[in-house]
């Protein structure tokens, strides 16, 4: 069993959004894999981003069923959206304005018959959720051969099943959205009547800034390489990308639509056409579950020396092409181009953590 503690949060705690983990998991699953959600709250931007990965689910024959309550909120795109993403006669929702209010968060995640992952805590299904707001979520990771942590697992896979079954569950049919639809532009609970100003109007504190940035048009890609990228000491010869770089430009690199699982280990993959020092290849470009990254086999740089540690490498993309060169630290350039790495790595043990950008 494998815990771990995710935000999206503040930079300053380096908790990794939950969204960024949920897809990573969510692109490995298998033809026996399942996804399966609780949200109390939902919105047409938060199924957007599930969109593609869910569709890759249900295309492989995976079973994909969401519970999702309306007892404080819903609107219009949403209740349409929901279909769109979960499928017909997936989706249920869940309403019982007599008891308490509906407010769970669960999220299960079978990979194959060996791992299962369940994420609990304080995220719903909605952009702000997964990206955005101050949240922290717990997952866990199973291993289902294991016969105890199995039991715990499947204890969840109740819980989800007689929600289901529920007296306050109905299946979202086109009949039932209509009826919503009918009923009110947005369904919610009134809320009480604020006498006083809210502490937030007092006390207003400063930004985080935690919010994940774009960089989405941008044709080339800056980093500085760590001894790890350079030292030729490892076996695995390959230059190591923050997930978080990818995310800010997921178009730059082609993911997720164009990584594959591999055969073997079955991490999302792909090849890439690389111009380096005039000479062209095909290189492997992989996403490792463990320890969260995405590396760029890259022998070429990969035995340049420790010398070379803090060089600023350039990759510039032209259509399916990726140019590949290195702004070393004598380089007149060099001041101009550190001043574009804007983000930093907080990953690893490195004296001075890596940086990168786009320009």
């Amino acid at each position: 069993m494998k815990l771990e503690v995710l935000g999206p949060g503040p930079k300053s705690l380096g908790l990794k959004p939950l969204w960024w983990y949920m897809e990573q998991c969510l692109n490995q699953v298998g033809k026996t894999g399942e996804f399966l959600v609780v949200s109390a709250l939902t919105d047409a931007e938060g199924l957007n981003l599930l969109y593609d990965a869910v569709g890759r689910v249900i295309n492989l024959g995976g079973n994909v069923k969401a519970v999702i309550g309306i007892d404080l909120s819903i609107a219009y795109d949403a209740l349409q959206k929901l279909g769109e993403v979960f499928g017909d006669q997936n989706v249920f929702i869940y309403n019982n304005p007599a008891d308490s209010t509906f407010h769970p968060k669960m999220y299960i995640i079978r990979i194959d018959d060996s791992t299962g992952i369940i994420i609990v805590g304080s995220s719903n299904l909605t952009h702000a959720g997964f990206l955005d707001n101050f949240e922290t979520n717990v997952a866990i990771s199973f291993d289902l051969h294991n016969i105890e942590e199995k039991r715990v697992y499947d204890e969840f896979i109740s819980i989800f099943t007689r929600l289901t079954k529920e007296k306050s569950t109905r299946l979202l049919t086109k009949e039932l959205t209509l009826t919503l639809e009918k009923k009110a532009k947005r369904i919610r609970k009134i809320p009480k009547r604020e006498t006083q100003p809210k502490l937030s109007q007092i006390f207003q504190g400063k930004s985080h800034g935690w919010k994940i940035p774009k960089f989405q048009g941008k044709t080339a890609f800056l980093m500085t390489l760590s001894y790890n990228d350079v030292s030729g000491v490892r076996g695995d010869q390959y230059i190591r990308i923050p997930v978080k770089a990818i995310d800010a430009n997921n178009t730059f690199w082609g993911w997720p639509k164009s990584f594959v699982p591999s055969a073997r280990a079955k991490y999302p993959e792909r090849l890439v056409d690389i111009s380096f020092k005039g000479k062209k290849s095909k290189n492997r470009f992989y996403f490792a579950k463990r320890p969260d990254e995405f590396r760029l086999v890259m022998p070429e740089i990969y035995a340049l020396g420790a010398a070379y540690e803090g060089s600023i490498l350039e990759i510039s993309r032209h259509r399916n092409l990726y140019s590949i060169s290195l702004i070393l630290k004598k380089d007149k350039r060099f001041g101009q181009y550190f001043k574009q790495c804007t983000e930093k790595c907080l990953r690893g043990k490195a004296k001075i953590p890596k940086v990168w950008g786009y320009i």
